[in-house]
């Protein structure tokens, strides 16, 4: 099964080269190998897609597209090593900067925080998350 993936994710790899928009099938790989547990097939698909991109990071769609880079290079990281969360606490920071009214964001800062066992700001990550959800 491994190596079925590894062939889908070659062709999504060349079918991205050839694309028009090519950030959005690079951004659409790189979740997916977060999925198979590949960090580091993840950072170079998000560094594929930033390289691609044209979108301002000011635009409401850039906003968008560059909090899913930052974020999902947050996975990236933590599952790369347990000593990456730091890393990844940085990049989901620059997610929320992108999106502060993204309770899902905050709910992901407040786990990090949790398994860095930084308790008070998880809980006040936590308490924002909610805060937003019930809007």
């Amino acid at each position: 099964a491994e190596r079925r993936y590894e062939d889908a994710a070659q062709s999504f790899r060349e079918a991205a080269s050839l694309s028009y928009e090519p950030q959005e099938r690079y951004l659409t790989l790189a979740e997916d190998y977060i999925l198979m547990q590949n960090p580091d097939g993840a950072l170079e698909q998000f560094s594929n897609a930033v390289s691609a991109s044209s979108v301002s990071e000011s635009s409401p769609e850039g906003a968008q597209f560059y909090s899913r880079v930052a974020a999902g290079r947050a996975r990236a990281w933590v599952l790369r090593s347990m000593k990456g969360i730091d890393r990844a606490v940085e990049f989901q920071k620059q997610a929320l900067k992108l999106t502060p009214l993204d309770p899902l964001r905050w709910s992901q800062l407040a786990e990090l925080y949790r398994m860095q066992g930084r308790m008070d700001l998880s809980q006040q990550a936590s308490q924002r998350a909610r805060e937003l959800s019930s809007k």
